[in-house]
């Protein structure tokens, strides 16, 4: 089931009890929360008399041994749980004591449990009941359900009530005849209000609650995605449980990844991607066809809406390459594919064969060519200027002085502060507010840095107190503006390379380099050009470093044109 509409949320189930003596039905919430194991009983019921000590003692000796077995069989260590039971209905408006007496409560308690246990989001429409009367996970009939059927369709937030089947042996065994017609009187009464589903066992259970893309995230963050290959469904509600969560899982994330993709929540399918490759980098594996599912996914979307819609590299090209380490000689293909298909690069319709839909030229580019090629894409002047320029550029224009010439060394570095902050704040250098000391420290560097070749930050002030040339104040601006963007652009062209050069291994390195030293000649130094790609695969930084300053030196050779 899909419930991207519907409100949910973490350790939360409801179930509709009846009060004692008054054959009034109210709906509680039971929570439950996760500890670290550290009692025997490994239950801790919270609030006087929420639960009664009959249903305590029953889901300790079965409702949580369920939960356990299908937790080991998913790779998940035991917890210990608190758990505790709400019902404002019942203590304010009715003035009666809510408690869980009997098994009513077990099918909620389960829930609840479950989803704490493993992460799970519950939907907070829904309300359900019924007992587990064994380790086997079957369903059992209770008592009251015209009552509880009735409290919940009169509940505008409900929108869904699971029961126990009444056509299983054992509700014919239990029911009289005359308490099965009024129940199914109730449901047919209150159909136009509430959905009514049956259920048999803790297997229709979970199916009837839990959304395939919440297992996904689940899976993927607690280590269970695709943890059971079976040939066959198994048999038991326990087993068959178990293999709900963890059944068909890459079809469930591609699905995921797709449907969002397709409806502009870019964002959310990239957190779909970057779970299942840290899921894989952890295991230290390779995702089988990882590259060609990505790339059946985004050929089968227009690409017109992909131009327009759709920005890439859909996840960092660092984590890409961080997955490829795992790979063996015949994933290669599939790696290079992944690095293209992740930068909207090659796409194909879905169904052609990877290698055959590929050129032989690109068939043969090792992962550091490919990665570099790709990296290049990201530092052209184009994207440079777009990511790292335009925004220092803007808020530089936007900086009002609050005069020309400055009156003193408080106002200069008053107004100097004012600026750096106005920097660094349109390129996201500062997260957070820094302190005031900081702020100046920086601030005198960077005039340090701006004015090195005058005399550092006392040739600034000269400047701006006693201009000799024009603008006073505002070449001095110009000048730290120039600084700070040049190291800015330098910073992003390291950070690309490194994440993307870093990775590799060391033949991966060599070809990363050479890919580097052919497309960047024209902007390196010819020591730098010239050099041996082995020489500069520990130590690429060099080139990054070599390639901003150039781009710098063209930027202030075209400005004094």
């Amino acid at each position: 089931m899909n419930m991207e509409t519907q409100e949910a949320s973490v350790g939360r189930a409801k179930a509709p009890l009846v009060l004692p003596g008054s054959g009034l039905a109210v709906i509680a919430t039971v929570l439950a929360q996760t500890k670290i194991p550290s009692t025997p009983q490994r239950l801790c019921f919270t609030g006087d008399g929420a639960v009664e000590q009959s249903a305590i003692e029953h889901t300790r000796s079965v409702v949580l041994p369920i939960v356990d077995k299908i937790c080991a069989a998913l790779g998940v260590p035991p917890l210990d749980y608190e758990i505790g039971v709400l019902s404002p209905a019942a203590t304010s408006a009715k003035d009666l004591p809510v408690a869980v007496s009997g098994h009513s409560g077990d099918v909620a308690i389960l829930l609840a449990l479950m989803s704490s246990a493993l992460g799970l989001p519950l939907r907070l429409d829904t309300v359900a009941t019924g007992a587990i009367g064994s380790w086997v996970g079957d369903v059992l009939m209770v008592s009251g359900i015209p009552a509880k059927v009735g409290v919940a369709a009169a509940d505008p937030a409900v929108k869904l009530f699971l029961y126990p089947s009444l056509d299983r042996d054992h509700s014919l065994r239990t029911l009289a005849p005359a308490e099965r017609d009024r129940i199914l009187a109730a449901l047919a009464r209150t159909a136009g209000s509430v959905q009514s589903r049956a259920i048999s066992d803790i297997a229709d259970l979970l199916e009837a609650v839990l959304d395939e893309d919440d297992i996904v995230r689940s899976s993927l963050q607690r280590g269970f995605f695709n943890g059971m290959d079976l040939s066959e469904t198994p048999g038991t509600p326990l087993d068959r449980a178990t293999w709900f969560l963890t059944k068909s899982g890459t079809p469930r994330l591609w699905s995921a990844v797709e449907r969002r993709l397709r409806t502009s929540r870019q964002d959310e399918a990239s957190d779909f991607l970057k779970a299942y490759l840290e899921f894989h980098i952890r295991q230290k594996r390779y995702p089988l066809n990882i590259g060609q599912n990505l790339a059946q996914v985004l050929a089968s979307i227009p690409s017109a809406f992909r131009r327009v819609k759709l920005r890439f590299p859909l996840v960092p090209l660092d984590q890409c390459i961080r997955v490829s380490q795992y790979a063996t000689e015949t994933d290669h293909p599939d790696v290079l594919l992944l690095m293209e298909a992740n930068c909207g690069k090659r796409l194909r319709p879905p169904g052609l064969d990877s290698a055959a839909a590929r050129p032989q030229a690109v068939q043969d580019r090792t992962l550091g060519e490919v990665v570099a090629a790709l990296v290049l894409e990201e530092l052209s002047p184009e994207t440079i200027d777009q990511a790292v320029s335009f925004p220092i550029d803007e808020a530089y224009n936007q900086f009002g002085l609050s005069s020309i010439v400055a009156d003193s060394m408080e106002d200069f570095l008053d107004m100097a502060m004012a600026l750096y902050c106005r920097l660094t704040g349109a390129s996201g250098a500062f997260l957070a507010c820094p302190s005031s000391d900081v702020v100046l420290a920086e601030t005198i560097a960077i005039l340090e840095r701006a004015f090195s070749r005058q005399g550092g930050m006392d040739a600034a002030y000269r400047e701006a107190s006693r201009p000799t040339r024009l603008g006073a104040m505002r070449y001095v601006a110009d000048r730290v503006k120039d600084q700070y963007k040049a190291e800015a652009i330098e910073k992003f062209i390291l950070m690309k390379i490194k994440l993307a050069g870093d990775p590799l291994d060391a033949d991966g390195k060599v070809a990363f380099i050479k890919v580097l030293q052919e497309r960047l000649g024209p902007f390196l130094p010819a020591d730098v050009r010239d050099q041996p790609p082995e020489a500069y695969a520990p130590r690429f930084e060099e080139i990054a470093r070599a390639y901003a300053r150039s781009m710098d030196d063209v930027r202030h050779t075209l400005a004094r044109l």
